[in-house]
């Protein structure tokens, strides 16, 4: 240690400004998902994927969701089947509300009726 500077304390700084990066962007990248398109999670993944640990994971569970919700939701509009389509329409919106809380306080989270078209 030159100077008598700890160099691990530096490392803690790192540690900690990723977990900031975490605690930001992972929430946002759920929440993108609102926009009922997979544009908004390709986007963040994208721009954060090396600087935000955990981001594949999490794209790939946002990603899978919206693409998965789209399939469902294709059929309904194209046959005109309102009633499924209000159910998975404001299903998917409280899925990803709930989960985007889940992700900001840190405890696990879970899409249902996902389609892993994406794998880890």
């Amino acid at each position: 240690a030159a100077l008598d500077v700890d160099f691990e304390i530096l490392n803690i700084y790192e540690d900690d400004r990723n977990h900031d990066e975490a605690k930001k962007w992972l929430p946002l990248l759920h929440l993108s998902g609102l926009l009922l398109t997979i544009v908004a999670p390709i986007i963040v993944w994208i721009w954060k994927k090396n600087k935000v640990e955990n981001m594949k994971n999490h794209a790939y569970d946002v990603i899978n969701f919206q693409l998965s919700m789209s399939l469902y939701l294709l059929p309904c509009l194209l046959f005109s089947i309102h009633p499924f389509t209000v159910f998975f329409a404001v299903f998917s919106q409280i899925i990803i509300i709930i989960n985007t809380v889940k992700v900001n306080n840190g405890q696990p989270y879970k899409y249902p009726l996902n389609i892993k078209f994406l794998k880890p």
